[in-house]
């Protein structure tokens, strides 16, 4: 029998390939087929989550290995593969190309499969590079301008994987080896600074942290909505956050200056990307703005150096692929019936979509980390790690601390603009809310699934998100902090049923229905109506909100627009060089070999 860490690369990968040759007018063949290669691989992670080895250097094949961190990542990366692949056979029905969407969403799981269970750093490099093929597939099959898009992601993501390729080549001259499990490098000089920095920016290209962090929004805005929820929403957030967690907790030795730079960098995302995302009009780039805000968050966490702030960020990886997930798929129900992503053309399809409504709720509560959800929990524990790094000394962690409790409270704000302007509301002239209805079971029930994850998660927190997930991958971890969920989940259902029972015996039979009003203004017309997306602009007014705002639009924060255009001005420049005048070419020749011999010291001779 074939060896299990094994299979659960070569099953995806090679029914992925065969999804290829699959003719068009067999698509919903297609779906099924991958549909059930998803459900084998999702009883096969559970299998070996169950029964996985206690330590790393157990349960070995070859260069992939198995232990309590990679075991997580690959539970997770399946459940989330099954479900977009039931939501895609009604969600995607009616596209083209279907082979190639399904094609490229098992290629990409076996790929994650790679990344999660490799325990050699070039075993790791070959499966990471091999996830940018179906990256590249799920953004050129949307609509628009796919072809700016895909090429922004190759380069932003090939780009960082060379530097990894770099970074790895420079730690093989300071470590053992490079198996992962047997590194523990002090960052004490240039080459152990510079392997870091590659690393890490690779990380942060894959998850999707400023400065490389460009290509979500511009997917967002061409992909469909299952490839979005799959890709930059769950699988490359667990991958990329996922070495993160290998490089903070077995690779390197962190310093007070590399958590510095970890902190800064996740304190600058989580504040720039959620100011973005607040004054977005299409509900895709609003989602895609937060996905790269709630990256801000685990890198935070893991910039901490304690344990609980780096099971924090853990959790929260974990915690985001499920309420993103959740959130691009409930918003893309409403648009695949409104057929719009244009939030100033949504609205009042909350009384027509209950259970949508209904899990977008949790999850929109669930990302503001508000409680008992596990957005909060896993915020909850890395504010803990911040103020751990106070008892240290320093000012910074104040900084810190207050940037993260600042962007969940924008957080919130954003997705109370969201659940008015899709939801509630008056609805737009061209929404015709009486034929509206709920998408069908095959979309809604992923949605549902993964909402009831993020409440289940949240209350039952100590018993099964602590003690099964997060323990066993974050050694030493100590919770100082008091929160009980259960007893806080059992006092708000107090409080909705008392609710409920005030408003049944006070309102029954005295309800009515009115007209709104608005500044004294009656009867206005549908187009005249107030968006929450018109509400929130006014926002840009206050000067810290407009010039982040401004930054991001004019693409000063853009690292792509930068490099783009450095490219071309040095080709302009060797354009301007090679003239085709050979005595040119020979002056050329004679300045460098001069150069040359003047940085070496005249030892040519």
């Amino acid at each position: 029998m074939m060896n299990p860490l094994l299979m659960t690369i070569l099953l995806p990968t090679a029914a992925g390939l065969s999804c290829f040759l699959f003719p068009e007018k067999l698509k919903r063949i297609s779906g099924l087929f991958t549909l059930l290669c998803t459900t084998a691989l999702l009883v096969l992670s559970i299998r070996l989550f169950v029964h996985a080895p206690s330590s790393w250097s157990e349960g070995s094949f070859l260069f992939l290995k198995i232990d309590a961190l990679s075991r997580i990542g690959l539970v997770f990366a399946a459940v989330f593969g099954f479900l977009i692949s039931l939501y895609a056979l009604l969600g995607m029905s009616g596209e083209s190309k279907l082979q190639t969407f399904y094609g490229s969403l098992l290629l990409s799981l076996g790929g994650s499969a790679g990344v999660l269970l490799s325990q050699n750093l070039l075993t790791l490099l070959v499966f990471w590079g091999f996830l940018g093929l179906p990256l590249y597939l799920f953004i050129h099959m949307g609509k628009g301008d796919t072809g700016q898009a895909a090429t922004e992601a190759l380069i932003l993501i090939g780009g960082t994987d060379a530097l990894m390729l770099l970074g790895i080549a420079l730690l093989s001259l300071s470590a053992p080896s490079l198996t992962i499990g047997d590194m523990r490098i002090p960052l004490t000089d240039w080459t152990t600074w510079t392997a870091f920095l590659c690393l890490c920016l690779a990380v942060f290209a894959k998850a999707g942290a400023i400065p490389v962090h460009t290509w979500i929004p511009s997917m967002a805005r061409t992909a469909h909505v299952p490839s979005t929820a799959l890709m930059p929403a769950a699988l490359d957030k667990l991958v990329g956050i996922y070495l993160l967690a290998r490089m903070c907790l077995s690779m390197f030795d962190l310093s007070g200056d590399s958590q510095f730079f970890l902190c800064l960098i996740g304190s600058l995302t989580i504040i720039i990307a959620v100011i973005m995302a607040l004054f977005q009009h299409d509900y895709r780039r609003l989602l895609a703005f937060h996905a790269i805000s709630q990256v801000g968050y685990m890198i935070l966490g893991f910039g901490t150096g304690s344990a609980v702030g780096m099971a924090g960020g853990l959790f929260h990886m974990l915690n985001h692929a499920l309420y993103k997930s959740a959130l691009f798929l409930s918003c893309g129900s409403v648009e695949y019936r409104l057929g719009t992503s244009d939030l100033d053309r949504m609205g009042g399809v909350g009384k027509s979509m209950p259970w949508t409504f209904g899990a977008f709720l949790v999850s929109a509560a669930a990302i503001s980390g508000i409680p008992p959800l596990n957005g909060f929990a896993s915020k909850w524990m890395i504010y803990q790690g911040v103020l751990d790094m106070g008892r240290q000394g320093g000012f910074a962690w104040i900084i810190w601390l207050i940037t993260a409790m600042f962007g969940s409270g924008l957080t919130l704000a954003s997705f109370m603009k969201l659940a008015h302007t899709l939801f509630l509301g008056v609805p737009s002239r061209s929404v015709e809310t009486a034929k509206i209805r709920e998408a069908g079971p095959a979309m809604t029930l992923p949605v549902l699934v993964l909402a009831v994850f993020c409440l289940a998660l949240g209350i039952l927190f100590y018993p099964v998100a602590l003690r099964i997930f997060i323990e066993p991958a974050v050694p030493g971890l100590n919770i100082t902090g008091f929160w009980q969920p259960a007893q806080a989940s059992m006092l708000l259902c107090a409080g909705i049923i008392l609710g409920v029972i005030l408003y049944l015996f006070g309102r029954v039979g005295r309800t009515r229905e009115a007209e709104p009003f608005i500044g004294g203004e009656e009867g206005l017309d549908a187009d005249e109506r107030v968006t929450g997306t018109g509400f929130y602009d006014t926002i840009r007014d206050i000067r810290p909100f407009g010039f982040i705002f401004r930054m991001g639009e004019t693409r000063l924060l853009d690292i792509y627009h930068f490099g783009g255009k450095l490219s071309f001005a040095f080709a302009h420049l060797l354009q301007r060089v090679h003239h085709g005048v050979l005595t040119g070419y020979v002056a050329w020749l004679l300045a460098g070999l001069i150069l040359l011999y003047i940085l070496l010291g005249g030892r040519l001779l």
